[in-house]
């Protein structure tokens, strides 16, 4: 009988942060994503951490194997997911719709920092990088950014190594 398991990861360049692209205080975004990825045929939700609004960092995938979050990065990346990202707001014709928006909270912000920092501790040189950031999705996803944050800002508030 054989098992499916996951890839070894020879090599780690970025953390991809992502969104679920979900609105604030949906409760059961683990078990929907955990559903997502097994329909996309995963073993299980494609990214390594899940972040959630209240700061709490999740473990969805042994660390030092390969994701399934970002096509052609897999191999070289660890993928971090931000619970949020999505909001409403009301169009030109006065109906509600959902819009890409950031809705992360400081305590995110703050387990990101803090996760980065772990990651750098064991991979030295790994950067951070946002999903549209990604030069394959750049231009796909112009108009509604994986995650919708600064990652200027973001980034720049994460003391890294040189």
């Amino acid at each position: 009988m054989s098992f499916l398991k996951y890839r070894p990861r020879a090599e780690t360049r970025w953390c991809i942060l992502h969104a679920s692209h979900t609105l604030p205080g949906k409760s059961s975004v683990l078990q929907w994503l955990q559903v997502h990825g097994r329909e996309k045929g995963l073993l299980s939700i494609g990214y390594h951490f899940v972040i959630f609004e209240n700061g709490e960092l999740v473990s969805c995938r042994p660390m030092e194997t390969q994701g399934s979050h970002c096509r052609g990065y897999n191999e070289v990346s660890v993928g971090v997911c931000l619970i949020g990202g999505l909001g409403v707001q009301e169009n030109e014709e006065g109906e509600l719709e959902e819009v890409h928006v950031d809705t992360f909270t400081p305590a995110q912000r703050d387990q990101v920092r803090a996760l980065m920092s772990y990651l750098e501790a064991h991979y030295p040189g790994i950067r951070l990088r946002g999903h549209t950031e990604m030069p394959r999705y750049k231009s796909r996803h112009e108009h509604h950014p994986c995650p919708a944050i600064n990652m200027e800002d973001l980034r720049c508030s994460i003391p890294l190594s040189p």
